[in-house]
């Protein structure tokens, strides 16, 4: 997969919030996401941007505490995995996966299946980006733009490199929306390692 130009700056030196979003999510949720952490926490914040406007760029730039990093992508970039998922929808065992997805895109109310790639994109790319602004093990916590933080964010316990929430029964699953990562080499190596698996053609 290639990845457009990574641009903006990360600036966190200690733990830190963070969260990804595009430009109607930052419209809807960025706000209050970050006004939460200055109420609550005494932790930065780095946003990851997709395809930001100019104004969501610079609208935090006098907050020493928040950090920005920003990528363009069209559904343009998207148009050849639409090609080769719609030619697997002919493959028997693949009708299931496109069934999914296509169940997805109509309950994100997607254009079509390519604004779906995109934001599954969106999803996964996250961690790419997380994994290429980190350079030394440092503890953070990866939510959702759409939480709010209520108090203050303290380690769970439990001598573990990260913390991530699993659902169990009949649709077991982790959730990605709350992740803690410990200031581990281990968790250096797992985002690097993550980042080479989402990365790879």
């Amino acid at each position: 997969m290639k990845l457009p130009p990574l641009q903006g700056n990360f600036n966190q030196q200690d733990f830190f919030i963070f969260v990804a979003c595009d430009s109607q999510y930052f419209d809807d949720f960025a706000i209050s996401l970050v006004n939460s952490t200055r109420q609550n926490t005494e932790a930065g914040v780095h946003l990851h941007l997709f395809n930001p406007r100019q104004d969501q760029i610079t609208h935090f730039q006098n907050d020493r505490k928040i950090s920005i990093t920003y990528e363009y992508v069209t559904t343009e970039n998207f148009a050849k995995s639409t090609e080769n998922l719609e030619k697997k929808s002919l493959d028997p065992s693949e009708n299931f996966k496109i069934s999914r997805s296509l169940n997805a895109a109509k309950k994100g109310n997607d254009v079509d299946l390519t604004e779906r790639i995109m934001k599954t994109y969106f999803a996964c790319a996250r961690f790419i980006r997380l994994a290429e602004i980190i350079k030394n093990p440092q503890s953070f916590f990866a939510i959702d733009i759409d939480a709010i933080v209520r108090k203050r964010i303290s380690r769970p316990e439990g001598n573990f490199d990260f913390f991530i929430h699993f659902v169990d029964g009949k649709d077991p699953r982790f959730l990605a929306g709350g992740i803690y990562f410990s200031d581990s080499l281990n968790n250096l190596n797992f985002l690097n390692e993550y980042k080479t698996a989402l990365t790879q053609e």
